[in-house]
């Protein structure tokens, strides 16, 4: 089967959206797919869009110049002309936005972790959008899903979103849950040596992410201040961000700054800090995904993550890790990890599990198999 691979990014870029962009691509090719790539589409500048985008701010308003209908039917006159030219199969993009306007004899399928109305309030670029972009986002993405014959969410939290705000027929929608952005994968003795092998002298959590409050890193140092009161002899690792921190919170805390995974060494820093450390605990206030969690899985790390947007696809209680009340975040943390390190077979045991979640659902394989049914089903 012959995929036409759409995405505004460069998708041999492993850096582009975290990794994923790069990974849905590569695991296509691994699956047998034969992927021509629609990439690198070029987003119309217009001296008008400048003039609205300096108007919204002047008004403090927020714009969303890639929601300009204008746009979207420019890229998706770049996406026509090489489907003329390669003649594949399906059309497959990453997201809704690329194929709102397009016009092909293909059948269109689209994989996203959010829709336009799920993010509306619920990330910070999405406050205070002016009405017009709010009607634009609308009005695409509900052509988007017109256009598809197939529509996939990483997520029952995103899926849930499109059914509620938009005209679509259910039976289009599927979730098939994004698998974790990793070259790295350890066989099952392999892991639980590495799960045994970890001091429990020192508990080393993990936390990864670039924006720090949207992700509660605060939220996470005020909750490794109330365990050290308890007693637990605690290091904290943060990577993506170097945040201000108190001075005698860097007495607990290594800051490790953004390390890119496709410089070789930084990225070997990334492994190492996974391997080592004990839990991944990210507190995030909005996530529409969360593929770190997925990632932190594949080290064998038990996850704990809010009851928000699409983690509880990711976090099974008392399987892969536990999910928090949003509302009370620090108090619900704490208790879960003085249960978790109370007992050292209890923690292995969730060590195991964790990495078996991981691979069984939250690898890219096991996502693009799944895919690969659904894609046979529309093509035959």
């Amino acid at each position: 089967m012959k995929i036409g691979y759409t995405t505004y990014f460069d998708a041999k870029d492993i850096g582009a959206w975290s990794g994923t962009i790069y990974h849905i691509g590569k695991n296509f090719e691994k699956q047998g797919f034969e992927v021509e790539y629609i990439d690198k589409l070029k987003k119309f500048s217009h001296y008008l869009f400048r003039y609205k985008s300096l108007y919204y701010k002047l008004i403090n308003k927020q714009y969303h110049r890639i929601r300009e209908p204008f746009i979207n039917k420019n890229i998706a006159r770049q996406i026509e002309k090489k489907i003329k030219i390669i003649n594949p199969d399906i059309i497959f993009s990453a997201d809704a936005l690329p194929v709102s306007c397009l016009e092909c004899k293909q059948p269109i399928v689209f994989w996203s972790d959010a829709t336009f109305a799920g993010m509306l309030n619920f990330y910070y670029c999405y406050f205070n959008l002016n009405k017009k972009t709010i009607e634009n986002g609308m009005m695409l993405e509900q052509s988007a899903y017109d256009r598809a014959k197939l529509i996939l969410f990483s997520s029952d939290w995103a899926a849930q979103t499109a059914i509620d705000n938009f005209k679509v027929d259910k039976n289009k929608i599927h979730v098939v849950p994004f698998g974790a952005n990793i070259e790295t994968e350890f066989t099952y003795e392999e892991m639980k040596s590495i799960i045994l092998s970890r001091n429990n002298n020192i508990i080393k959590i993990l936390f990864v992410g670039v924006d720090w409050i949207r992700k509660g890193g605060d939220i996470l140092i005020q909750v490794v201040r109330e365990l050290i009161k308890l007693g637990f002899k605690i290091e904290l690792n943060i990577i993506g961000t170097n945040p201000e921190l108190r001075e005698e919170d860097y007495k607990f805390t290594n800051v490790h700054g953004f390390l890119r995974k496709w410089v070789p060494e930084e990225n070997k820093k990334i492994i190492d800090l996974f391997k080592n450390s004990h839990i991944f605990i990210m507190p995030t206030r909005a996530e529409a995904y969360g593929i770190v969690f997925c990632e932190a899985n594949a080290f064998g790390l038990p996850v704990i993550g809010p009851d928000t947007g699409g983690v509880p696809t990711i976090i099974k209680d008392g399987i892969n890790g536990y999910l928090i009340n949003h509302e009370k975040p620090v108090e619900s943390i704490v208790k879960l990890f003085s249960s978790i390190f109370s007992d050292s077979k209890k923690y292995t045991e969730l060590s195991l599990s964790s990495f078996n979640e991981y691979q069984k659902r939250l690898n890219w394989k096991a996502s693009i198999l799944k895919v690969r049914e659904l894609l046979n089903q529309i093509v035959n």
